[in-house]
């Protein structure tokens, strides 16, 4: 059963990430409920009985999806690099990447915690800096990349990853506030594994 499922999530791992989310959904619900009354404590009564059936797809590419992709790259950082797997790599990276930059909005609306808006437009500048130059080391050819640039665009990663801790530093004031942070964290995943891959 055990190679089964790992042959599966090999030959197709997108749809394993989505049914993977699907699954983690349930649980995940009745441990926000537990612990905090609901999912942010404002979607309780939502969650329950057939009201949950109908928002499972929603509350799964909302809440769980975003936390399959962090463990992704997650993995993605600590497996032993074989040289095979960059067609997943970059796709899980530009959904992680595309994803957060459209549901940290949506969090931020959500669960409204205290930013310092002043310092906002330098973050925003930072991680932009941070995405094309992650866009330049990964879609370039190394032969084409002078160690200048190599050096320039790892520099605004690394930036750009202490944009997102700062982001993150801020924007947490509860345990339920991580899903604000997922995107910072999974730039530090991003940006380390690119650094190996250049060594």
């Amino acid at each position: 059963m055990r190679k089964k499922a790992i042959r599966f999530c090999q030959a197709h791992w997108f749809s394993a990430s989505l049914l993977a989310a699907l699954v983690l959904c349930p649980p995940l619900m009745a441990i926000l409920r537990l612990t905090h009354g609901g999912t942010a404590g404002e979607l309780g009564p939502l969650v329950l009985g057939m009201d949950f059936l109908l928002l499972w797809p929603l509350l799964a590419a909302l809440l769980t999806y975003p936390l399959v992709l962090t463990m992704i790259e997650f993995y993605l950082l600590v497996r032993k690099p074989d040289g095979t797997r960059y067609a997943q790599e970059w796709i899980f990276d530009g959904l992680t990447l595309l994803l957060g930059s459209l549901y940290t909005p949506l969090y931020l609306w959500f669960y409204y915690p205290p930013i310092n808006i002043r310092g906002l437009p330098t973050i925003l500048i930072l991680s932009l800096l941070g995405l094309i130059s992650y866009l330049v080391l990964a879609y370039t050819p190394r032969s084409k990349l002078t160690r200048p640039v190599i050096i320039l665009c790892l520099t605004a990663m690394i930036l750009a990853c202490g944009a997102g801790i700062a982001f993150a530093a801020q924007t947490i004031s509860s345990p339920y506030d991580f899903w604000v942070a997922l995107l910072p964290l999974n730039i530090v995943f991003i940006t380390v594994r690119t650094m190996r891959a250049l060594k």
